[in-house]
């Protein structure tokens, strides 16, 4: 993939990520939202150097690197992070006779398959 940006030293590439997050629009009166509420953002204060892994906790990330000081690659990034709130409430111990459950969606099926797949 490196070849493709013209790296032939990784040493001499420079990447970082910078989290950013959707900023709170209040609803107005007539119960309309401005025109640009989904391209409003704030940006983190500081852009997090990583080489070749990073562990990233935060929801919404832009990427950039460079090479010898020129720009070769801008990306944005979406994660599916576990949420501090998600965490604490699903902290319980589990019961060892706990209920097990299964659920079978069938869909599209015609009859004849149906008795030949669920004899």
């Amino acid at each position: 993939a490196l070849a493709y940006y013209n790296v032939s030293d990784k040493s001499q590439l420079q990447c970082c990520y910078l989290p950013f997050w959707r900023v709170e629009v209040a609803e107005s009166v007539s119960g309309t939202y401005p025109s640009n509420v989904d391209t409003r953002v704030k940006f983190a204060n500081k852009c997090i150097v990583f080489n070749e892994i990073a562990t990233v906790e935060d929801e919404f990330v832009k990427v950039t690197c460079s090479l010898n000081n020129e720009s070769i690659y801008l990306d944005y990034h979406a994660f599916t992070p576990v949420k501090r709130s998600v965490k604490e409430k699903t902290k319980f111990e589990e019961e060892e006779n706990a209920v097990s459950v299964l659920i079978l969606g069938i869909d599209a099926v015609s009859r004849l398959n149906f008795h030949r797949q669920m004899p």
